[in-house]
């Protein structure tokens, strides 16, 4: 799959097929660093549709806060630095994160407090369980589970008690 770097941007495209699969963009004020995060996140992005599709798993089974959290861990495994912003005792709750329409409302700037508190949930899932929680979760959405069932049962808590015991102060 050829990649392009060009102008602050990268361009993925499937040789089979012409099609372009990710177009990562900066611009003004964007680092190199800053396009390999940009790129780093949407590759994760890309990985996990092919994982669901070869999977069977639906996607809208899998909580916006969940998927885009681990692509932003997955940014800062890539540079090996995981900052911790520690508890976030902020709106929104995980809750209301769950639908792309939910994550859109709290607008589509990557430095919004949705990307945060979705990054910080996941952070504090993998302090708990391990790097491979989210495919842990993931692998127990087969039709016959929700979300709530599989997360309780890869990790021990319902995603309120998870929230309220790691995400709030006290």
């Amino acid at each position: 799959m050829p990649r392009t770097i060009y102008k602050n941007t990268i361009h993925l495209v499937n040789e089979q097929t012409g099609q372009q699969v990710i177009k990562a963009l900066g611009g003004e004020g964007f680092s190199a660093d800053d396009i390999v995060n940009i790129f780093a996140h949407e590759y994760f992005h890309f990985t996990c549709n092919q994982y669901y599709t070869e999977n069977q798993i639906v996607k809208k089974d899998i909580p916006k806060w969940l998927e885009e959290g681990m692509a932003r861990y997955f940014e800062y495994e890539v540079n090996d630095a995981f900052p911790i912003l520690g508890i976030l005792d902020i709106d929104p709750i995980l809750d209301t994160l769950v639908t792309p329409t939910q994550w859109e409302e709290y607008g589509e700037s990557a430095t919004g407090i949705h990307y945060t508190k979705a990054y910080m949930a996941v952070f504090h899932l993998v302090e708990l369980k391990d790097k491979n929680v989210f495919r842990d979760i993931v692998n127990l959405l087969n039709g016959e589970r929700t979300f709530d069932e599989a997360f309780k049962i890869a990790i021990g808590l319902s995603v309120r008690e998870f929230e309220e015991s790691k995400l709030r102060p006290f």
